[in-house]
């Protein structure tokens, strides 16, 4: 294995790290904002969670992508 490679492994590594991070933090948050134990809600609650959780996902990488297309400016 050359250290390209090995750099674009750690640099994959370390980006889903961070993506992994911020899916924890949003379901926690929205969690806890609802009042929701996942072990003990419902198929409904978990998919209402689930689509919260997306969306709010979404919703800050397109917040991120615009902040960054501003600073280009």
């Amino acid at each position: 294995m050359d250290e390209e490679t090995k750099l674009s492994e750690a640099e994959w590594y370390f980006r889903q790290s961070e993506e992994s991070r911020e899916f924890y933090i949003v379901f926690g948050t929205v969690c806890r904002k609802y009042g929701v134990m996942w072990s003990d809600a419902s198929p409904a609650v978990r998919e209402c969670i689930s689509e919260l959780v997306k969306l709010t996902l979404e919703r800050n990488a397109a917040e991120r992508k615009l902040e960054a297309v501003l600073a280009g400016d």
